[in-house]
């Protein structure tokens, strides 16, 4: 008699029995124990991962503090770029008005912003203090 592969079409042809067709199925003792070992080994790599993957994410140098940080530094280059185009732009109206454009002026002209906290004029160093509504100072 051939040997033949359990199959359905074997056991419907009537070449195999139903158990023979069943006991292609069943493991041995070796496969059974198998699969508990990378059970835990694949519990215990999930949660390495996870332990690496949360102090991406919140440790020192995470997502989060360099997201927040990068905010941060944002803001404060932000609110400096709009003090630097103020102040053109009172240097501008200044001279279009025929006036001389004095460290004074200016502090007074920036007071006039409502994002802007306090400006100190400064004469013997030729410039501005400027505090904005974020506590920045410039």
């Amino acid at each position: 008699m051939k040997k033949v592969k359990p199959n359905q079409h074997a056991l419907r042809d009537g070449l195999i029995n139903h158990t023979q067709f069943l006991s292609s199925f069943t493991k041995t003792k070796e496969e059974k124990g198998i699969t508990l070992i990378v059970l835990i080994v694949t519990v215990i790599l999930l949660v390495i991962l996870t332990s690496v993957a949360v102090a991406q994410i919140t440790g020192d140098e995470g997502i989060i503090t360099s997201t927040e940080v990068a905010t941060e530094e944002y803001s404060y280059i932000q609110y400096k770029e709009q003090i630097e185009q103020l102040v053109q732009g009172i240097i501008m109206k200044d001279n279009l008005n025929g006036n001389a454009t004095t460290v004074t002026s200016i502090a007074e002209e920036m007071l006039k912003e409502s994002w802007i906290k306090s400006a100190i004029s400064n004469e013997e160093a030729k410039d501005v203090i400027v505090t904005v509504e974020k506590g920045y100072m410039y």
